[in-house]
Parts: C-alpha cells; structure tokens; sequence
C-alpha cells in the first residue's frame, strides 16, 4: 500500500468519524477539496456529508417547532403521560 493509499483512507475514514469533531463542515472540505484529482475520497466525503446533514436537519426543523409551540404558548409540560387526566 503506497502512501497516497494510505492518505486516502485516513481522510475518508476520518470524514465519518468527524461526527464527533467537526460535524458537516469537515466531509464538506473533503468533499470540495478532492472533487477534482481524487474521485473515490470525494465520494466518501460526499456520503459522510450528506449522512451528517440529515440529522443536523432535522434537529434544526425540531427546534424550530419547539420554540414556535413556546411562543404560542403551548408547553410539553402542561400535559401528563396520561393525556391530561388527573
């Protein structure tokens, strides 16, 4: 396995574990970086990308809903497990 090899497993490896470090942004670079002159590190920074990017998403449309409902007025806790019977 020569050097270049080696390189290119690392970055794609690490494209997935930068959910822990750099979430999105790092598959991104990866992505964009290797597009050009290396085509199967761009896949895996593609696919890291778009794995990382949907749960972002939706995260941010929940918090969105939440703190709509908080300004409405509507309130998680103004309701039991048992759908509101005392």
């Amino acid at each position: 396995m020569n050097e270049q090899t080696l390189t290119n497993r690392i970055v794609g490896g690490l494209s997935y574990l930068a959910v822990l470090f750099l979430p999105v942004l790092f598959p991104l670079i990866v992505w964009i970086v290797a597009r050009q002159d290396n085509p199967p590190l761009a896949h895996h920074g593609k696919v890291a990308f778009l794995t990382q990017l949907a749960p972002f998403l939706v995260v941010i449309v929940l918090l969105v809903v939440v703190a709509i409902l908080n300004a409405v007025g509507i309130s998680a806790s103004h309701h039991t497990i048992t759908g509101g019977a005392a």
